[in-house]
């Protein structure tokens, strides 16, 4: 039996279902079509104009004949300049000038032919240049007894095809090295022996050595630059004078003051420098004070430059600021200033003569206030040894350069004659009196006799010039001393002569003008200075002199 409420039910549910489908059907198409139609207040969008097609640019191809003019004229200018890498490289572009090689006009091919043949010829030229330069260097390398460097230039030789001539002195260099490095074995105990402070065994070391010099040199360089043993340094620098060899010792001895681990070897560097007595130091010793900023080191190497031949000319000019510094270095600084104005004559430094270059405004200025600097510097109490230097210093520049003028020493006695007359004693050149031809106011003795004098000043002294009158016996005057040699130390014995020059003969007359002949001394310091004649003007029976006068300060 069926169920007819059932069915009812269920037949409504379905009803139901099928109107709800069909709402949403519809509510979906609605929706649907209300956000597809387009809007009433939208205009419609109009299509963008087309753009206009611009056409690329045609790029012009160069012509190939001024671009191979060009690189060609370039090629030849390297060579010429020797640039043989850029010419190559130059060689190489010329190739891709033409897609076509083949391309090239006879003109053109022959030139291309001639600028690869000349650089073949400049590479070899270069080549055989190169191998002469490393001949050189090995031979000056094996010298300065650096046999491995050596041995490395003549490898760079016999590397570049050299001729039978360079491989024959590649062989002769070779065997002398070999030679060499023997012999330094068979030397090594002379070089330790210069490392000890026994002077007996110093001087058998030094003979030896100098018994062979070209292969003791590159020995003393070597030991010349240790840091560990000064003693060796230094006696290894004394050595290297005795060589006499000054192009090659000189740069090492300067290059002990460069290195500041060996500053205690500076004191025999600068020693060595001043007995060497030959140029090559002058300019380095300079560049070395200036751009030092060691006070010590600059002190060093200002005292060297004091000593050396050939100090630059403008040294002068490049060491006057350093007069502003009251430093250690001042003393030094001073007397280096007054031996470039020996050796240059500079001594007129308002007309400024003798300088090479025309001076700046800064150096004008510098030194139109050096006499204000020296006034200032002399006045300086004098408290230590140090402080007495830079005063003493300042003087002697301040009578060089004219500042002052010198003065005769008061005081002056005879220390020691070699001879005098009984009416003509040596005091006489001491009285005052030059201007007559009485015998008793002159010194004279027999000519048989040496005629040498010797003053003593009382105590050391700077001495700047002798002032000399001659021999004035009427009708005698050509007795005199023609020729004199002048002597100043600490010591009353034998010395070396510092200065030299004539005397002319006197009037032998009285009451004439002053006839007195003065002899320049390179400000030597001493308390003893004696006068020696070289040459008389007439060798008879005697000679002598009416007045001496010693000046300084």
């Amino acid at each position: 039996m069926v169920d007819h409420n059932l069915n009812g039910s269920h037949r409504l549910w379905n009803r139901y279902l099928s109107v709800w489908i069909a709402v949403s059907v519809l509510l979906l198409v609605a929706i649907h079509t209300s956000g597809c139609s387009p809007s009433s207040d939208t205009p419609p969008v109009e299509p963008p104009p087309p753009e206009d097609v611009v056409a690329p640019p045609v790029e012009e191809k160069p012509d190939p004949a001024v671009v191979w003019s060009e690189l060609l004229d370039k090629a030849f200018a390297h060579l010429q300049a020797d640039e043989l890498d850029e010419t190559e490289q130059l060689i190489d572009e010329l190739a891709s000038v033409y897609e076509d090689p083949d391309s090239l006009d006879e003109q053109q091919q022959s030139d291309l032919d001639d600028l690869k043949k000349q650089l073949v010829k400049r590479r070899n030229a270069l080549k055989a240049k190169q191998r002469e330069e490393n001949l050189a260097a090995a031979r000056e390398l094996m010298n300065l007894g650096k046999f491995t460097e050596a041995t490395e230039k003549l490898s760079k030789v016999t590397a570049y095809s050299p001729t039978a001539e360079q491989r024959e002195a590649v062989r002769v260099i070779a065997e002398e090295i070999e030679r060499r490095r023997r012999a330094q074995r068979d030397m090594q105990v002379w070089i330790r022996l210069l490392g000890t402070e026994r002077r007996k065994d110093i001087i058998a070391a030094q003979s030896n050595l100098r018994r062979n010099p070209s292969v003791a040199l590159g020995m003393l360089l070597e030991a010349s630059e240790n840091t560990d043993n000064p003693i060796l340094a230094a006696n290894s620098l004394e050595t290297l004078r005795l060589l006499n060899q000054p192009k090659s010792t000189l740069p090492a001895m300067v290059a002990v003051l460069i290195r500041t681990e060996q500053q205690e070897v500076w004191p025999a560097a600068i020693r060595e420098i001043g007995r060497a007595g030959q140029p090559g130091g002058g300019k380095s010793l300079l560049e070395l004070a200036l751009s030092t900023g060691l006070t010590e080191q600059r002190a060093a190497a200002l005292t060297a430059l004091s000593q050396v031949v050939d100090p630059p000319n403008d040294t002068v000019l490049a060491v006057l600021p350093l007069l502003e510094d009251d430093g250690p270095a001042l003393a030094p600084a001073l007397r280096a200033v007054h031996h470039a104005l020996r050796v240059h004559g500079q001594f007129d430094l308002p007309a400024r003569r003798g300088f090479d270059d025309v001076l700046t405004p800064e150096q004008e200025q510098q030194l139109t206030q050096l006499p204000g600097r020296l006034t200032q510097l002399m006045e300086k109490p004098a408290d230590d040894e140090v402080a007495a230097e830079v005063v003493h210093r300042a003087k002697v520049l301040a009578y060089a350069t004219r500042q002052l003028t010198p003065q005769p020493l008061s005081d002056v006695q005879i220390h020691y004659v070699q001879a005098e007359a009984t009416d003509g004693p040596a005091a006489a050149v001491l009285d005052g009196v030059w201007n007559s031809v009485d015998l008793k106011t002159m010194w004279r003795h027999p000519v048989n006799e040496r005629s040498s004098i010797t003053l003593d000043l009382g105590q050391s002294r700077t001495v700047v010039g002798v002032r000399i009158w001659n021999f004035n016996e009427a009708s005698g005057a050509q007795r005199g001393w023609k020729e004199v040699d002048i002597i100043v130390s600490d010591s009353s014995s034998e010395m070396d002569p510092i200065a030299s020059g004539d005397v002319p003969t006197a009037p032998g007359a009285a009451e004439t003008p002053d006839y007195s002949t003065l002899v320049p001394v390179p400000f030597a310091r001493g308390r003893y200075v004696r006068l020696q004649a070289k040459q008389l003007w007439t060798s008879d029976s005697h000679t002598g002199l009416s007045e001496v006068q010693v000046l300084g300060f």
